[in-house]
Formats: structure tokens, C-alpha cells, sequence
């Protein structure tokens, strides 16, 4: 359900971009966030032909917490893939192969009804 202003909630946006990568391919594990759970943790797990990347799920205007920054900066430290995804469109772009971690995603945003 959108929130009061008409925009899709970060789950709304996290279902659809976990469909999309499972459409395109992509084993996708959601992390269930709690106690226990390595702090800042990336929402999204996607693996595909041998790739595993950490995927963060924010709205538009959304921002990573202190622990997310992290958890990102370890991830990469240790030459793995991180990528924050901020829509459905970025999704499409990334789940086709046209991002990586290093590589910003220029895109228009999905205007939703």
C-alpha cells in the first residue's frame, strides 16, 4: 500500500525488484532483519551464473544508515558487490547487466500512479 503521499513503501519497492531479478534470472534471498542479524546488512542477496551481490533497497530520497555504510565498505573491502537500488527502473537496468558496484545508475525515475 503506497504511503500517505501516494508512493510506494521500501517493500513495495523490494517485492518488485526481487520479481524483476527473479524474472531475469537471479536466485534472490531476502534477510529477514533482528536480533542476531550482522548490523547494516544488505536487504537483498542476488546470485547469478557465479555472481553474488549485496543488494540495498532504499526509496528515492532514502539513505544508508551509519551501519549499512559499513557493512557496504566491508563487503567491498573484501572484493565483493554491493548496490543500492532505489527503483524499479534501476532494477531493470541492474538485473540486465548494466550495473555493478562501482557504477552509479543513471535512470528516470518510475512515476507511480
Amino acid at each position: 500500500m503506497p504511503d500517505k503521499h501516494g508512493n510506494p513503501t521500501e517493500n513495495e519497492i523490494q517485492s518488485s525488484i526481487r520479481q524483476i531479478l527473479e524474472w531475469r534470472g537471479w536466485y534472490v534471498m531476502r534477510i529477514q532483519q533482528g536480533l542476531g542479524c550482522q548490523k547494516g546488512i544488505s536487504d537483498l542477496i542476488a546470485v547469478k551464473n557465479g555472481r553474488t551481490v549485496f543488494l540495498e533497497i532504499k526509496k528515492p530520497t532514502g539513505k544508508q544508515s551509519k551501519d549499512q555504510l559499513e557493512f557496504e565498505a566491508d563487503v567491498k573491502a573484501h572484493g565483493g558487490e554491493y548496490v543500492v537500488l532505489r527503483s524499479v527502473d534501476e532494477a531493470v537496468i541492474f538485473a540486465k547487466g548494466g550495473a555493478n558496484a562501482d557504477t552509479s545508475i543513471p535512470v528516470q525515475r518510475h512515476r507511480w500512479p
